[in-house]
């Protein structure tokens, strides 16, 4: 695979990006046309519906269903939060799933940890899209086989979110092995397409991936493979990274800006943004909230603080109460909260709730 040259990337720097954009939307379409499409076709419908009817609605609901997983990232962002007390189970999840339909929500991403290490997922990925929600699942790829593929695909996946990280690379001073990650897609991507489920491709961005134009590669890789996408995750204070937040330079941070253009290539969500040179927040947007596999509704996974737990209280009341909390307010909306100094020092204020 040919590797792009410094030159080529100097010719892509300057270029901005809106909030939202016609790329974006192309970018939904062709995940919902490659899955069931004519139930997507529905769907996508009725999620621009909602974002017209009721704009202050989230449009996606994060489930951490778990925070167990095969993998020990060193950069996870809830790799050091608390795992004390009993998960939701499964009527729990069920439940939670109903509320967040009846708020209108279109979409359900199941988030870990590994989500495929649960018993029940499939019965979660079914009963959500009963619920006539998109759902989507972040996973690892370690549980990903054609038998899992089918069965999610039966239970109405509408696409899955495989992380490029090869379980022998996981520490911080392990190196990354460019050919191992290029087989793993295209593995992942031959088992899903013969599945029929949409694949993206997630990237965390380090010094390993920026040498050697490797994260270009993957990009170049999962188009080859015909991938539905490529999501880059840019490094977060937070997690097992707190306090130890690798510096990127402006130049790779540029290149890396460089090449989102919102139809393939996106940062963190569909829903994030480039604009100017910086991250426009989708939790901040309140275009998403997160709950935590011990019920605790955050408005992200990386920020380690609560409004309230859906045992004790319906999500909607969290949710309204979340938006019009202070810590919520000071939040930036350029960058990502935990990155942020000002915030930062918020979280830390013994007036707030925290969980972290």
């Amino acid at each position: 695979m040919p590797l792009i040259s410094r030159e080529t990337l100097d010719k892509k720097m300057p270029r901005n990006f809106k909030p939202f954009n016609i790329g974006q939307f192309f970018f939904i379409c062709r995940i919902a046309f490659k899955g069931s499409w004519l139930k997507n076709s529905v769907r996508l419908v009725k999620s621009l519906l909602k974002l017209i009817l009721w704009p202050d609605s989230p449009a996606a609901l994060i489930m951490g269903v778990t925070y167990k997983c095969q993998y020990h990232c060193h950069y996870c962002s809830v790799g050091e939060y608390p795992s004390d007390g009993p998960v939701l189970g499964t009527g729990e999840v069920k439940d939670a799933i109903d509320q967040a339909a009846a708020l209108k929500i279109s979409k359900v991403n199941f988030f870990g940890g590994e989500p495929l290490l649960r018993d029940d997922i499939m019965e979660l990925v079914c009963h959500a899209s009963s619920r006539d929600l998109f759902v989507f699942l972040d996973t690892n790829g370690e549980l990903l086989t054609p038998d899992s593929l089918k069965r999610l695909k039966s239970a109405g996946i509408t696409a899955v979110s495989v992380n490029t990280q090869t379980k022998d690379s996981c520490g911080e001073n392990d190196p990354l092995d460019a050919a191992a990650v290029y087989r793993k897609i295209e593995a992942v991507a031959r088992d899903c397409k013969a599945a029929g489920v949409p694949c993206l491709f997630s990237v965390y961005v380090d010094n390993r991936v920026l040498n050697g134009n490797i994260l270009e590669n993957i990009i170049l890789c999962s188009r080859r493979v015909g991938a539905s996408g490529v999501r880059l995750l840019l490094p977060i204070d937070c997690g097992r990274l707190k306090g130890r937040r690798p510096p990127i330079s402006a130049f790779d941070l540029k290149r890396v800006h460089s090449l989102i253009d919102n139809y393939f290539v996106y940062s963190e969500s569909i829903l994030y943004g480039i604009s100017g040179g910086a991250k426009v927040c989708e939790a901040k947007l309140k275009k998403t909230v997160y709950l935590s596999p011990y019920g605790d509704v955050q408005f992200c996974y990386t920020v380690p603080f609560y409004f309230g737990n859906i045992r004790k209280e319906k999500l909607g009341a969290i949710i309204s109460r979340m938006y019009s909390h202070e810590l919520f307010k000071l939040a930036p909306g350029n960058k990502c909260p935990m990155n942020d100094a000002g915030f930062k020092e918020a979280l830390r204020d013994p007036g707030y709730n925290s969980c972290g």
